[in-house]
């Protein structure tokens, strides 16, 4: 039997580490080896949640595809939650594959050895498994986050320039300082774009600021509050602009 494979990691940083990726394909090799299946072709979804509807989904649009070209008889998948994590979604992947005349293969069963009235009922039970804890993750994430702002740790991605010092603390990195030389430069003592990159390439490595660098930066960065987290207030900003060693002259430079 001709099979097309689909692996999907719903975050871009399983995706880098091959672990989730790595897994699947062990399970689904070792399957389709056992099965006596040819495998036709692979397709790989990365940073797609569970419950992407397929048209979001490049990669299992192009498994379906490989299935027409190929007459392929099956899709085969690690776990079925790997297809989906939405009843209503699993339902949808099913009739789609049910009209290209294949069926859906899971490396760990569950319901998919045949097409008996048993094996849907189990195929859809596990479907509404996945579904539900889908839902307790997202509600235990968001219950620990809210515990985390409570005690006053910083959650989701880290502001602007922050980087992690060697206690594991967010602290301003070079980045941070740079945008807040260029707003300072601009919006309190009225320098031109021109004139901050002039002055930027003067006294900063490398010497690469251009006008529509700044303006892009102001643009941004103008009109927000959060990017200076930690600090509260402009002043205090202002006043740890004697780091990196480079902006200690900016004061006294002279306004190109």
């Amino acid at each position: 039997m001709n099979v097309v494979c689909y692996f999907r990691v719903s975050t871009d940083k399983q995706a880098e580490s091959g672990l989730g990726i790595e897994a699947q394909k062990h399970a689904v090799e070792g399957f389709c080896a056992r099965q006596g299946l040819s495998v036709v072709s692979t397709h790989t979804d990365t940073g797609v949640s569970g419950k992407t509807s397929l048209q979001d989904r490049p990669a299992l649009l192009d498994a379906f595809a490989s299935l027409e070209e190929t007459a392929a008889q099956a899709i085969v998948v690690a776990k079925i939650d790997r297809l989906s994590r939405d009843v209503l979604i699993q339902l949808t992947l099913e009739k789609t594959l049910k009209q290209l005349g294949a069926r859906v293969m899971s490396a760990a069963g569950e319901g998919t050895e045949d097409e008996t009235p048993q094996s849907t009922l189990v195929r859809h039970i596990l479907a509404a498994v996945a579904e539900n804890e889908a839902a307790m993750v997202s509600v235990r994430t968001k219950a620990a986050m809210k515990a985390a702002k409570a005690r006053g740790t910083h959650t989701g991605r880290p502001p602007m320039g922050m980087v992690k010092n060697e206690w594991g603390e967010w602290e301003a990195g070079e980045e941070f300082w740079m945008t807040a030389l260029i707003l300072m430069a601009r919006f309190r003592k009225k320098m031109t774009y021109q004139a901050i990159a002039n002055h930027l390439n003067q006294v900063a490595a490398p010497k690469s600021f251009t006008k529509t660098h700044i303006f892009n930066t102001c643009k941004r960065w103008g009109r927000r509050t959060d990017w200076y987290r930690p600090y509260t207030k402009l002043e205090d900003i202002h006043a740890g602009l004697t780091e990196p060693a480079w902006l200690q002259d900016y004061d006294t430079a002279p306004k190109l």
